[in-house]
C-alpha cells in the first residue's frame, strides 16, 4: 500500500470530519470550578475485521484542577462510540476513566456488540483459512483503585460478560463444540490491580514510567462453567529525544491457566492498540501473549502530529515456549488530530504493515499506549 497517499487523506479528512459540537469554552466556568470540554466527531474508516465503518464517537474531559501531595492530578475522561460495518456489524461502546479528590480512581468499560467474527484457529502458526460466527455479547469491566500515593495505585479489577455465539460453518471446527467457549454464557471475574505510575500527563505523556500488574479470577460456580486464570503484566516508557520527538515503549505480558477458557478471551496479538498491522485481532490467540511495542511521536504543525511505530511478539500454550522463535513483527505509520487547543486528547489514524501481506488501518481516539 502506498502509505504517503493514505497519510495525506487522514490529514484530508480530518479537516472534512470536523467537530459537528465544539467543547464548552473554560470563559463558562468560574474560577476554580472543573472545566467540562466535549468534542463529538462523524466516524469513518476501515479495518480488517470490519471492513468500511460509519457511525460517531464522542471525547468528554473533565479538568478537576485538584492536586495534593498525595493525591495525583488527572483529567477525568469518558469516549462513547457507535459504528456500524459493512460487515453487518454494530458496536457500541463507553469508555471512562475518572479520578476523584479523594484519591479514588474507576475505570469503566461498557460494550454492548452485535458483531459477525472470524476464528483462524489457536496458536502461533495459524493460517489465513478463516471460519465465520457470530457474537452478541454485553460486557461491563474495569477497575476501582485507590492513590495510597501520588504514584502507586492499588485495587480491584472486575470483568463480567454474557455471550451468545451462532451462526457457525456446517462441519467447521466452531460448529463440532470442541473448541471451549463455543457454547457462549455469562463469566466473571474478579481480583487485585497495583499500579506504579510517574506519567508527566496521561493523555500524551512525555515522560515518565508506568507499571502494572493485574489478576483476575473466574471462579467456575460464578460463570457457565468456565474456570481460568488471567495475569496481565505491562510496562511503559516515555522520554524526550531529539529536542521535541516523544519515545514511547511498551512491554506486555498476559498469561492463562485453567480447565476451560473461552477461546474469544484468550490473550491476543493484533487490533488497534496491540501490534497494529496484524491482518485480524483474532489472527493469533492463545493462552499466553507477549509483544514490545515502539513508538516515536512529534507535533507536525497546527494541531496535527505524526508517529512511526514498530512491534514484535508472540502467542503460546506454554510458559516453556516464550522465546524469540516465530517472533511477528509489524511497523507503521499515523497521524493524530488535537480536538482540544489546550488538552491532549488526540483523535489517531494508524496504518501497519505485518507479517507477510497482512495490514491493518485502525481510528480511535487517545494514544495506542
Amino acid at each position: 500500500m502506498k502509505f504517503q497517499g493514505i497519510f495525506l487523506v487522514l490529514f484530508l479528512s480530518l479537516g472534512i470530519f470536523g467537530p459537528v459540537m465544539a467543547h464548552i469554552p473554560d470563559s463558562t466556568k468560574t474560577s476554580g470550578a472543573p472545566r467540562v470540554k466535549f468534542v463529538f466527531y462523524p466516524a469513518a474508516g476501515y479495518s480488517p475485521e470490519t471492513s468500511f465503518e460509519l457511525g460517531a464517537v464522542g471525547a468528554f474531559l473533565l479538568n478537576s484542577g485538584h492536586d495534593s501531595a498525595k493525591i495525583p492530578l488527572r483529567p477525568a475522561t469518558m469516549v462513547p462510540h457507535f459504528l456500524f460495518t459493512w460487515n453487518g456489524q454494530f458496536m457500541s461502546a463507553v469508555k471512562s476513566d475518572i479520578y476523584f479528590k479523594t484519591g479514588y480512581y474507576i475505570n469503566f468499560n461498557i460494550r454492548y456488540f452485535d458483531y459477525p467474527d472470524q476464528f483462524f484457529g489457536i496458536g502461533s502458526n495459524t493460517s489465513s483459512s478463516k471460519e465465520s460466527f457470530t457474537d452478541r455479547f454485553f460486557r461491563i469491566d474495569g477497575k476501582l483503585a485507590r492513590a495510597y500515593h501520588k504514584k502507586t495505585f492499588l485495587g480491584i479489577n472486575f470483568d463480567w460478560s454474557a455471550d451468545h455465539l451462532d451462526d457457525f460453518r456446517d462441519g467447521g471446527i466452531l460448529d463440532t463444540g470442541n473448541i471451549a467457549g463455543t457454547e457462549g454464557g455469562y463469566i466473571f471475574g474478579i481480583g487485585p490491580s497495583v499500579r506504579f505510575d510517574t506519567r508527566d500527563n496521561i493523555l500524551y505523556p512525555t515522560r515518565g514510567i508506568m507499571a502494572e500488574a493485574n489478576i483476575l479470577a473466574y471462579p467456575g460456580n460464578l460463570t457457565s462453567g468456565y474456570s481460568f486464570t488471567s495475569l496481565k503484566v505491562e510496562g511503559k516508557y516515555f522520554t524526550k529525544v531529539f529536542s521535541d520527538n516523544i519515545l514511547a515503549i511498551q512491554a506486555v505480558f498476559q498469561l492463562t491457566s485453567g480447565n476451560k477458557i473461552p477461546f474469544y478471551r484468550l490473550p491476543r496479538l493484533g487490533g488497534d492498540t496491540r501490534m497494529r498491522g496484524i491482518e485480524h485481532e483474532n489472527r493469533y490467540i492463545d493462552r499466553n501473549a507477549y509483544y514490545l511495542q515502539v513508538e516515536g511521536r512529534r507535533d507536525l504543525f497546527w494541531r496535527l502530529g505524526g508517529v512511526l511505530f514498530a512491534a514484535a511478539g508472540n502467542v503460546n500454550s506454554r510458559l516453556s515456549e516464550f522465546g524469540f522463535r516465530d517472533i511477528k513483527y509489524v511497523f507503521g505509520i499515523g497521524g493524530r488530530f488535537r480536538p482540544f487547543k489546550n488538552d491532549r486528547l488526540n483523535l489517531r489514524m494508524d496504518i501497519g504493515k505485518g507479517p507477510g501481506d497482512q495490514y491493518g488501518i485502525y481510528l480511535g481516539v487517545g494514544e495506542a499506549f
